[in-house]
């Protein structure tokens, strides 16, 4: 099987996020919708639809925005997505399930399947290569790593975006990572224990 290799890593814990182990971002509010758009904020952005996504879908979205990853957006097939999440879509899940009982909102339907989050982040950053969405309890360093390699080394895919997300109403967690098929001076070796230890665990 061919070689990849990490390139960045995001690890976000509540309002504290760090791109390559230095902390790049801050919010004392523990109210995770506040952290949010807190952090929308800073990144000075304008992206209207972000205010219409899912709290998962706002989670991945933004941590993909400032994992910033040097996508090709000229070669849209070059990059995939692999990522895993517990709750998933939960928090919708529960105010959909609520709409129902006067009228059932088409706007909170939509995002009643945790890839969507996936489907956000690809179309804000044209990425048209594969999406792997798994339901996982915690951050799988093994499992993300064999697939990430599976989908490098069939040549499905030149660049992945890789990590797990995880949102509810009282908590945000997120572990990215940026993995590629050529390495630079400042990447490491993508294996289960490299990764394992950038992205870590709950």
């Amino acid at each position: 099987m061919s070689k990849a290799y990490i390139h960045h890593y995001l690890n976000w814990r509540q309002g504290k996020i760090y791109m390559d182990g230095s902390l790049c971002f801050e919010h004392s509010e523990m109210n995770s919708p506040d952290i949010l758009s807190a952090s929308y904020k800073a990144l000075g952005i304008t992206y209207p639809k972000f205010y219409k996504m899912d709290l998962l879908s706002r989670l991945g979205f933004l941590a993909v925005e400032w994992l910033n990853p040097e996508i090709d957006k000229g070669r849209p097939f070059d990059t995939g997505i692999i990522c895993s999440t517990h709750h998933g879509c939960l928090e919708v899940d529960k105010a959909f399930n609520h709409s129902r009982e006067t009228f059932a909102s088409p706007a909170l339907f939509v995002y009643t399947l945790p890839n969507i989050a996936l489907g956000e982040i690809c179309i804000r950053n044209n990425i048209k290569g594969p999406q792997i969405c798994l339901v996982e309890e915690r951050s799988n360093a093994g499992l993300l790593c064999e697939n990430a390699l599976n989908l490098l080394s069939r040549n499905r895919a030149r660049h992945c975006i890789i990590g797990h997300i995880d949102a509810t109403d009282k908590m945000l967690f997120a572990d990215m990572a940026w993995v590629s098929d050529t390495a630079d001076r400042d990447s490491v070796l993508l294996t289960t224990e490299n990764l394992a230890g950038l992205l870590g665990q709950y």
